[in-house]
């Protein structure tokens, strides 16, 4: 990650170990990609994550309407300076957007554009092969800033189609894996790899854990009965030792109190 003048000097940006606390911040129009955007979040999160962690990666996604609250532009500044990546979820609405566009210009002025990825979810991005720039006339999904900008050609990954499917669907899966694979550093079908490895392991510690549970349960009924009738055992072999007593007082008073003799009888 390219590193920038002051990025140290903002507090909490760095953990204990001096690594960004976030593996990506996510850029999005909330008017357009309000649903999108959290089940990528939830995505990046989860995918390829080892079974026994909470998530694989951690993610920023600003869920405030910033236009009715800009005081807010530190904390985004705060997270923006502690991301490794920049997601662009690029469509026409977040190329309106003008804090879409602010975080951009944040990215492209303290970043390496190297870091910024590309989520098209509507509208078109094109390259011009003749003069190695984004096409301005057919481009419609991106901010100016980033227009403007000299990048080399742009990798993009099209969220149009799964968009407003659910996130189970295989293909939204392939799109999040594909988005995923340089966050981790790893090949798609590495990645892929480690995540129906990670699943299976899932499966089969909540297997375990649930064969685990039924045996303690029926353990634990076992032990009750298993002591009600030793309680139960116990009780009678009171009550016999009780009556071989009053038998015996009975007989031993036949001779003399013949009326205590028939009470203890």
């Amino acid at each position: 990650m390219t590193n920038v003048k002051g990025d140290r000097g903002v507090r909490g940006a760095f953990n204990s170990g001096g690594r960004p606390r976030y593996a990506a911040f996510i850029s999005y129009s909330h008017a357009l990609d309000d649903t999108l955007a959290p089940a990528l979040q939830s995505g990046l999160e989860q995918f390829g994550r080892v079974w026994y962690r909470r998530r694989a990666l951690r993610v920023f996604r600003d869920d405030s309407n910033l236009s009715a609250t800009p005081h807010l532009w530190g904390s985004i500044e705060e997270a923006l300076s502690s991301s490794e990546w920049f997601i662009l979820l690029a469509s026409p609405d977040a190329a309106r957007s003008p804090w879409v566009s602010r975080e951009v210009r944040w990215w492209l002025e303290h970043r390496s554009p190297d870091r910024l990825i590309l989520g098209l979810t509507a509208g078109d991005i094109a390259w011009n092969p003749k003069n190695g720039r984004i096409d301005q006339r057919t481009t419609n999904a991106l901010p100016r800033v980033l227009v403007d900008h000299r990048l080399a050609e742009p990798r993009w990954i099209d969220f149009r189609e799964v968009r407003t499917v659910d996130s189970s669907d295989p293909k939204f899966q392939s799109a999040v894996a594909e988005l995923a694979a340089p966050l981790h550093g790893l090949p798609k079908d590495d990645l892929v790899g480690e995540h129906v490895h990670q699943h299976r392991m899932r499966r089969r510690w909540i297997a375990s854990a649930t064969i685990a549970l039924v045996l303690l349960t029926v353990l634990s009924t076992v032990t009750a009965v298993v002591a009600v009738s030793q309680r139960n055992r116990a009780n009678e072999q009171t009550k016999i030792a009780t009556a071989r007593q009053l038998a015996a007082a009975a007989q031993a008073n036949v001779g003399g109190r013949i009326d205590l003799a028939r009470l203890l009888a």
